[in-house]
């Protein structure tokens, strides 16, 4: 039995037990009308394949640009951090239309490292 054929049975005994707020609550919610989720979106696989793929590359580039130096110090005449430089190569070399924080930001949030 669909979820619109339950809301018209149960439309068509109003007599029933339930009160009439929580029936009209109940039979939008069975044709599909209700409250939509709240928050943000479940990511798709082909998202999460391409952040892979960044993922891999920007580990790739951090290391590249990361000097031979002491660590956590940027060299001297360097204005950028390396894993800024990094960002900002592979959105460069992908073609992403994304800031370099955002691109941190979105990586992180799939659990890759940054």
């Amino acid at each position: 039995m669909s979820g619109a054929e339950l809301a018209a049975a149960i439309e068509a005994n109003p007599e029933t037990i339930l009160s009439a707020p929580i029936r009209d609550y109940l039979c939008r919610l069975l044709r599909g009308k209700g409250p939509k989720n709240r928050g943000p979106k479940k990511s798709s696989f082909g998202q999460d394949a391409k952040y892979a793929v960044v993922a891999a590359a920007y580990e790739e580039s951090c290391a590249a640009c990361t000097p031979a130096g002491p660590a956590g110090r940027k060299p001297s005449g360097s204005l950028v951090a390396s894993h800024e430089a990094a960002a900002a190569t592979i959105i460069k070399r992908l073609s992403l239309n994304i800031s370099p924080r955002r691109l941190a930001n979105k990586l992180s949030s799939r659990n890759f490292p940054v």
